[in-house]
């Protein structure tokens, strides 16, 4: 297994509670969710189609997808609605002083970190949405059952087949 190290990729301050903001480490995108005194590290990906996480709804501890509805569980990366199916890679979190940290497999090299702007999170109270069951793990980076970039783009590219009966892409179906 990898070593991991962690890397300061923001301060406490930066992440609005019940928010999020967005970083790069080594040109990937991490969303950082604060849950009242707790901070979670997930990749931006929706395992779906690929789209950015962080322009999604948060309620609670619970992220909606912007572009299809699918749901997933800030604390674990666990899916919680379809039409995803794969959870989202998290990484472990820690915060030291007013340092938040990301646990980041360590290649050698100092990770490359960068901020990057993400709106405030929008509620959506009108939609009820149950809450997930606690685990305590989380997946680490390279967990063989994330989805690879390609796994997602050919995701993507299958929901622009459609089924002519039903009128629905062949991944929704």
């Amino acid at each position: 297994m990898t070593d991991v190290r962690y890397v300061t990729v923001a301060r406490v301050g930066d992440v609005p509670d019940g928010g999020v903001r967005v970083v790069r480490i080594d040109d990937l995108p991490i969303a950082i969710f604060r849950l009242g005194d707790q901070h979670f590290a997930l990749e931006d990906v929706c395992t779906h189609d690929g789209g950015p996480l962080a322009e999604g709804f948060v309620e609670g501890d619970v992220i909606e997808c912007p572009r299809h509805g699918a749901r997933f569980d800030i604390r674990t990366g666990a899916v919680l609605a379809m039409p995803a199916i794969a959870p989202v890679p998290t990484y472990p979190v820690r915060v030291v002083g007013d340092a938040i940290q990301v646990g980041w497999p360590d290649a050698g090299d100092a990770p490359q970190v960068a901020a990057t702007a993400t709106p405030q999170q929008a509620s959506r109270p009108e939609s009820a949405v149950p809450a997930a069951p606690s685990a305590g793990a989380t997946t680490p980076a390279g967990d063989a059952s994330a989805p690879s970039q390609q796994e997602l783009a050919v995701r993507s590219a299958l929901e622009t087949v459609m089924d002519p009966e039903i009128g629905l892409s062949v991944v929704d179906v």
